[in-house]
Parts: C-alpha cells; sequence; structure tokens
C-alpha cells in the first residue's frame, strides 16, 4: 500500500486533490499523523497518513476524480524514469535531455535565470518537446513519452504570484530562458491544462515552475 501522507508531503501547499466525500480540494498541510485538506467551502477536513477519513474503513482520498492508484501516481510523480540518472533521454532530434523532476519551489524569470542559466530549456527546446513526443493527461500533470518510451512527468503545480498560490492542480506554468523581446517585462514560459499545451509571453515577475535539460554538447 502506497505512503499517502509522504507522497503528499512532496506535493505543494495548494495542491488540488479529490475525495468522494465533498469533491474536489486543496492540499494544506501533510504530517507524520495526519492529512489537512480544504474543500471548495473553506472546511477543514482531516485524513489519517493512508488517506483514511477518521473512523470511516475505506481510502477516501485520491489524486483526483479520474486517477485512484496512489502507487501509479507516485510512480509517475515522484521517481525517475531512469533509475541511473536525473536526466531523461527522450529521443529527441536535438539530443536534449530532460531532467526527470522539477526544481523545488517557484521561481521568477529572475531568480530562475540566475540560479539554473544555461540549465534551463529555450523556446525552441519546449517546443520540441511539445511536438515530439505523446502527452497524457494524468489528472495532475502530464506524462510526456517520447518515441523511444522514455517518458517524464510534468507536474500541474500552478503558479505563485507574492505569497499566494494559484492553479495548482489543474494547470503548469514553466519557465524557459527565451526572453520575449517584443513586449519588455515579458519572457517566454510552456503551460498546459488537461487539454491543451504551448508557449505563452508571461510577466517575469510570475512564480513559475522549473525543468531543466542538458544539451547534446553539455551546457556550459
Amino acid at each position: 500500500m502506497a505512503n499517502i501522507v509522504e507522497i503528499l508531503r512532496k506535493a505543494p501547499k495548494g495542491f488540488t486533490l479529490y475525495s468522494p466525500i465533498f469533491g474536489e480540494c486543496k492540499l494544506e498541510e501533510a504530517r507524520k499523523d495526519i492529512i489537512l485538506v480544504k474543500d471548495n467551502t473553506g472546511s477543514c477536513w482531516y485524513f489519517r497518513p493512508d488517506g483514511r477519513y477518521l473512523g470511516r474503513g475505506e481510502i477516501m482520498l485520491f489524486p483526483s476524480r479520474e486517477v485512484r492508484d496512489w502507487e501509479a501516481f507516485e510512480k509517475a510523480l515522484l521517481k525517475p524514469e531512469d533509475k541511473h540518472s536525473d536526466y531523461v533521454n527522450l529521443g529527441l532530434p536535438s539530443g536534449t535531455l530532460w531532467k526527470s523532476t522539477n526544481e523545488d519551489d517557484f521561481f521568477t524569470f529572475y531568480e530562475a535565470v540566475e540560479k539554473f542559466g544555461d540549465n534551463m530549456p529555450t523556446k525552441e527546446q519546449w517546443e520540441e518537446l511539445k511536438n515530439n513526443c505523446t502527452w497524457q493527461w494524468e489528472g495532475n500533470g502530464y506524462t510526456v513519452k517520447g518515441k523511444n518510451g522514455k517518458q517524464i512527468f510534468l507536474l500541474a503545480a500552478g503558479r505563485r504570484y507574492g505569497t499566494s498560490l494559484y492553479d495548482a492542480g489543474g494547470y503548469g506554468y514553466y519557465w524557459s530562458s527565451s526572453l520575449d523581446t517584443d513586449y519588455p517585462g515579458d519572457a517566454w514560459g510552456f503551460s498546459f491544462d488537461s487539454g491543451t499545451q504551448g508557449m505563452d509571453d508571461n510577466d517575469r515577475n510570475g512564480g513559475f515552475s522549473v525543468r531543466l535539460v542538458k544539451t547534446k554538447g553539455g551546457n556550459k
């Protein structure tokens, strides 16, 4: 049986979950002894570490309405496809390798460029990933599979503005390293929901996720 509380301790606050009791909810806190969520009315609900609701015998907390298998969700969300490397070869034409997990936290464009530099994907590398892989929505993000069968998982972690988190569990926002030269103050980001994926110009002060890459010749 999957250790649900340990899985959720690695998910961001505000992450969207689902319970048959009250529908969609947001993760507030995952402690060693309890899982706290808020429903759409703002009411707090407490679950045991195994996902059971207090005295009820059945598991009542799931990754989403569609996804009920915590072990499969944990494998897609938290475990690298390549056990021997943090970077996965998806068989892309450029030879770009994509890291199997996000960097911790959200970053403004300025913070991301300062911290990660050339390890951030360009606009063109994001477009290559979109156009040369199959994208399967898993309820809280996409499994992105290359033509060689290797895959990564892109979490729909939402975005941060100031201290507030928006769209967690339903939308993913990721920075590229490319500036939008037509709009001063903007940069290109890759965003998605359950039905679409693509590049958008975004305010550089927004807090987005970051997924790193390695180029064929090696990043400097």
